[in-house]
């Protein structure tokens, strides 16, 4: 399962704004980066299909990330009716870490969220050979007339400190298409400060996308 990657990338600049603007064919019509970012690097899978896009701010380096990610391989067919099914109910908390539920539907997505999906909620081996991320909040969120899966939490190693804090979106790629791919987009910072700073920025950057009519 191949997919392209992005059509145009055009660089806006006015008194006003710098802002990345990002055409797509399929999944999304318009992501506008916030004000600085540029893109990084593009690394692509062994088989070519799926691949991962790095956006970056001189100010503040690798330590903050906005990130595109196509999963390329198709989930099963069980995964694939799970992960829609999520998308089809009403924008709501499925889960968050203060009033623990859903243990049973977070069991039933994992494989869609890729890494993120492998956390303390669905995964109870203990350290050091125990889940890498810890769940803070998962939702599903209206995006213009689309749903999508939101996802809050920090990767960490055995001691459970945190390495990066994390939140983004999980999109079905080909809605229209039997097989269901994933694609994300999502924000990555190594400290708990730079997340905060940059979490508006996100919030704004998602509220802000439109999609293929």
């Amino acid at each position: 399962m191949s997919k392209q990657s992005f059509n145009t990338v055009q660089l806006m600049h006015s008194d006003e704004t710098d802002l990345m603007t990002v055409e797509r064919a399929d999944t999304f019509k318009h992501v506008q980066m916030p004000q600085g970012f540029r893109f990084e690097s593009e690394d692509y899978g062994g088989r070519g299909d799926n691949w991962l896009k790095r956006f970056t701010n001189p100010d503040t380096g690798d330590d903050v990330k906005l990130c595109q990610r196509f999963s390329g391989s198709p989930l099963s067919e069980v995964d694939a009716e799970s992960f829609r099914s999520v998308l089809l109910q009403k924008p709501h908390v499925i889960f968050e870490k203060s009033d623990s539920h859903n243990e049973a539907l977070l069991r039933t997505i994992c494989y869609a969220l890729g890494n993120v999906g492998d956390n303390q909620m669905t995964n109870s081996t203990p350290a050091p050979y125990g889940p890498t991320f810890e769940l803070e909040k998962m939702a599903v969120e209206a995006v213009g007339d689309r749903n999508v899966i939101r996802v809050w939490g920090w990767f960490h190693g055995a001691d459970m400190v945190p390495d990066h804090y994390f939140t983004g979106i999980f999109v079905d790629a080909q809605p229209e298409s039997e097989e269901c791919c994933v694609e994300e987009l999502y924000l990555e910072a190594s400290s708990e400060e730079l997340y905060n700073n940059h979490l508006p920025l996100f919030d704004a950057m998602i509220e802000k996308i439109t999609w293929p009519q």
